[in-house]
């Protein structure tokens, strides 16, 4: 991945390559061949419910009927194939011939992944000869977008991205079509043409196709793009690819948590890992302490929540929910208490707040753009529930993935993104910087996966390494090393970036790789930065090593 941009939020699909954090990506594709559990079930995002149009325009009503009559055609075909991608939710019907490549390994980022469905000869083609046709999955469920925002958001990303591909100036894209349709399970196309310049021929119209939903806070896209004059060519194939598809949710996990303890009120308490540390310990003089508030995470629709313990235990948690909103100064309804904790809701400058209370503790929940906010009852129920003593010597903020079995702590300042898919289970930026920064930023990812013919120990790791190694890349400073009270066999390795000319020279990352084992898994770290900031950020590698542990 990429240390330079940290790039979270929405992401509009280019064809040949993905559009995420305003930067254009090219792809590479692969062909498709103990711990205590928290749950925190989050307010689910709504599926995907398009409005509904009355007045349905003729290519609309044209592109459903083409859609109802192909699927039936699909269905009855003798050579169809088969194509699922369980860990994407997606299951494809194809035509004999064509193929479906997992773009597992590409630099889209830990929210994105892209299935490419290519027909017969494409792999012989020249770059933009033949249409286009991908399904792209895309993680919303952070900023709990509904099916119209997600589409706002491409509309707006896709209006306001002056940059072609290779750093080359194209015309914004010229919308043809903003409208719901009933194509499967999508439920909602958005249509553009957009001009790129072409070395041989000069400026090519394309024309782009977006069929959009909804499901478990995934955004699927099924998105066919073609040269203006090549586009009636595989529309048949790609509607009929998008009228067929099944999603499904994906398979289950456990959830991952991030534990807050603190120092001052000894205690812990856990929350999603989504969530960031605000504030801690501020005694607000009125007979409350703020122990620590957390962001949602969300850009898109924040929240605060923020825990508080009250001077006095009460006898009831109705009555410690009452007497904090007696200390406020405000006036609460009442509401169906959740998992035996209280709750009560009060209105501050038209913005609903909810108070939930134990005998000791409350949470509230403030929203910080919106009237109303997202986090569920059941996650700040489930937040108090969490609360248990700790005997930490300073406040420590640990990231715990349960699934994986691993935990490190973390900066207020770093943010975490969990992998849906593919091989790397997490990524970590301990330093967030504001939008549009030239800053180079750290990041830190962790692959825990099962070995098919697991290792006996580090020296066949480290022969298997050094076979495959390309001697053009030698490896540094190999050694073992001990993190948490295992070994890992360390070293670091060099690549440079971006092509040397008028605008400055080729850049230098160093990426640090510490691999250990686990039974029969593997266990990756790596800690990547430019290279002339590698002594600037070295403390923050040296907190996470050694806080990093390998449960079981």
């Amino acid at each position: 991945m990429n240390s330079k941009k940290v790039a979270i939020g929405c992401a509009a699909a280019a064809g040949i390559v993905v559009v995420i954090g305003g930067y254009l990506l090219f792809k590479k594709s692969k062909r498709q061949d103990a711990d205590e559990v928290l749950e925190f079930k989050t307010k689910p995002a709504p599926e995907s419910k398009a409005p509904s149009s009355s007045k349905a325009t003729p290519e609309r009503r044209e592109l459903e009927a083409l859609a109802d009559s192909l699927v039936a055609d699909v269905m009855s075909s003798p050579t169809l194939l088969s194509k699922a991608f369980p860990e994407l939710g997606v299951k494809l019907q194809i035509p004999e011939g064509w193929d479906a490549l997992l773009d597992e390994y590409s630099m889209a980022g830990p929210q994105i992944a892209v299935i490419r469905v290519v027909p017969p000869g494409f792999e012989q083609s020249n770059p933009g000869e033949l249409p286009n046709l991908s399904v792209i999955v895309e993680d919303v469920g952070r900023e709990q977008l509904t099916l119209m925002e997600y589409k706002d958001k491409s509309k707006e990303f896709a209006s306001n991205s002056p940059s072609g591909m290779m750093g080359m100036m194209v015309a914004p894209p010229s919308i043809t079509k903003d409208e719901a349709v009933s194509i499967g399970r999508f439920q909602h196309t958005l249509e553009y043409t957009q001009v790129f310049p072409n070395p041989t021929q000069g400026y090519i119209p394309y024309q782009f196709m977006n069929l959009m939903a909804l499901h478990g806070g995934l955004a699927y896209v099924v998105q066919y793009m073609a040269r203006t004059d090549k586009f009636s060519e595989y529309l048949k194939e790609a509607t009929a690819l998008a009228a067929s598809m099944v999603i499904e949710d994906l398979p289950p996990k456990k959830p991952s948590r991030i534990d807050y303890s603190s120092a001052a009120h000894k205690l812990t308490v856990s929350v999603p890992e989504t969530w960031n540390v605000v504030k801690e310990n501020k005694d607000e003089g009125d007979g409350k302490v703020l122990v620590v508030s957390f962001s949602n995470g969300s850009a898109n629709k924040p929240d605060t929540i923020s825990l508080y313990k009250l001077s006095a235990k009460a006898s009831s948690a109705a009555e410690c929910a009452a007497k904090f909103c007696e200390l406020a100064g405000v006036a609460p309804s009442a509401n169906t208490p959740v998992d035996k904790v209280a709750h009560v809701t009060y209105t501050v400058d038209k913005k609903k707040v909810s108070v939930f209370a134990t005998t000791e503790y409350v949470v509230t929940v403030r929203p910080d753009s919106s009237n109303t906010h997202n986090v569920a009852p059941s996650v700040a129920a489930a937040m108090l529930n969490s609360i248990k003593p700790s005997e930490v010597s300073r406040s420590e903020i640990r990231y715990v993935n349960s699934e994986a079995q691993f935990s490190f702590e973390l900066t207020p300042t770093g943010r975490v993104i969990e992998h849906k898919w593919g091989d790397t289970t997490m990524t970590y930026a301990p330093v967030i910087t504001d939008e549009g920064s030239e800053q180079n930023v750290p990041m830190f990812t962790v692959a825990v996966n099962k070995e098919h013919e697991p290792y006996a120990n580090l020296e066949q790791v480290e022969a298997k390494i050094m076979a495959d190694s390309d001697p053009s890349t030698p490896l540094r400073d190999k050694k073992r090393e001990t993190f948490g009270g295992r070994e890992f066999l360390t070293f670091v390795i060099s690549r440079e970036e971006g092509t040397a000319g008028p605008f400055g020279p080729r850049e230098e990352f160093l990426s640090k790789i510490m691999i250990s084992l686990r039974g029969d898994e593997s266990v990756m770290l790596k800690w990547e930065i430019a290279a002339n900031e590698w002594n600037r950020y070295e403390r923050y590698l040296k907190t996470i090593v050694e806080s990093f542990q390998l449960m079981q």
